[in-house]
């Protein structure tokens, strides 16, 4: 029997009993324990899901975030594909893989641990433009990257990629995992230090757009302009005639803030959820930002303004800060342009209330916000 210590999450604690049975004690401790037929990891939690170990079987988590309590049982069933779980081994090279958990909000990510303890994130992304452009970013933002940013762009350290799938036998990529929390379920625990959160990641955002995109072997497709969306949700809400009319010229009015501009290096797909946050020498700061797979040149607003979008998932109180930290950092201010945000809003009363855009847009199109 061996046990590695793993960071703990909570004041609950589990361990195995000479008689194989698990009972709790009340202290603050983590284990990877594992014997022929049961494998656990981490401290106990308040909620619990499924996933399965590399090696057949079920895996029940519980987990409070991104720490939790895997349990492994033996079984027949496989998690991954032997010859994607040798590709993950070729990479680890000692190291083998012992449990295989869902990551909470996403669905073609899994989180590894290894028999040492070690936990390690591999991304199935599906398709092979997407995770090209996702490895190429990862590489080029990497402090020994080819293309390292002018200033820190955290994000998860790249062990390996297989854009193509050639030895996976599908697009894969294997990267660190980063002990912290999604900014949007980070809110409860920061607090007071919400400001320098908030002007932390506008600084990050900054860097970011300063960086050189790099040139994946596959570049993915570029942007759609803001009026080709907008003239598919109005086909899709069957929309036409008066109110389609005032819709398109209130776009068009709305498209050079989110389409116009340089175009720099962007995340693409960005929301607090992306962003994992966790105490940094006394202070939260940015851990790093996650979900690369739509990154590529693009204006900086569409990043800014997915973001800051009223309505999203980013905790009340952090915008300001956001736009404060990007300025200061050097961030373009025509990224911050409001318009870029009501670009999207009208996207999004498109698809939930078709009829609502048509009014924002009579209403609005004639005295449009202009540049911030």
């Amino acid at each position: 029997m061996r046990t590695v210590a793993t960071r703990a999450s909570t004041n609950a604690a589990w361990a195995p009993s000479r008689s194989s049975r698990w009972k709790e004690r009340p202290r603050c401790q983590s284990e990877v324990w594992s014997s022929r037929t049961t494998v656990k990891v981490g401290a106990g939690c308040d909620r619990f899901g499924e996933g399965r170990a590399a090696g057949g079987g079920r895996v029940g988590q519980r987990h409070d975030g991104l720490d939790g309590l895997v349990v492994l049982r033996g079984g027949a069933a496989d998690a991954l594909p032997p010859r994607l779980l040798s590709w993950v081994h070729a990479a680890l090279r000692r190291e083998r893989v012992a449990l295989v958990a869902p990551l909470p909000g996403s669905s073609r990510s899994v989180r590894l641990t290894t028999d040492t303890g070690r936990r390690l994130v591999l991304r199935r992304p599906g398709d092979a433009s997407r995770a090209g452009a996702e490895a190429a970013v990862l590489a080029a933002l990497a402090p020994e990257g080819p293309r390292p940013a002018p200033a820190a762009v955290p994000c998860p350290a790249l062990l390996r990629a297989d854009p193509a799938g050639e030895l996976a036998g599908e697009p894969a990529l294997l990267s660190e995992w980063v002990h912290a929390t999604p900014l949007d379920r980070a809110a409860g625990r920061v607090g007071a230090a919400a400001d320098g959160l908030g002007r932390a990641l506008g600084a990050a955002l900054a860097a970011l757009h300063r960086a050189r995109p790099p040139a994946p072997a596959s570049p993915p497709s570029p942007p759609e302009p803001l009026t080709g969306r907008v003239e598919r949700r109005l086909a899709a809400a069957g929309l036409a005639g008066d109110g389609a009319a005032a819709v398109r010229s209130y776009a068009r009015a709305l498209a050079p803030a989110l389409d116009g501009g340089p175009a720099v290096l962007v995340h693409g797909d960005l929301r607090a959820r992306r962003v994992l946050v966790a105490p940094q020498r006394g202070r939260w700061g940015v851990a790093a930002l996650v979900g690369w797979d739509r990154a590529g040149p693009g204006a900086p607003a569409r990043d800014l303004a997915a973001l800051l979008r009223p309505g999203g998932d980013l905790p009340a109180g952090l915008g300001a800060a956001v736009g404060e930290g990007y300025r200061e950092a050097g961030g373009d201010p025509a990224a911050l342009d409001p318009r870029a945000v009501a670009a999207l809003d009208l996207l999004a009363l498109l698809q939930e209330d078709p009829a609502g855009a048509v009014r924002v847009a009579r209403e609005r199109g004639s005295s449009s916000p202009g540049p911030g």
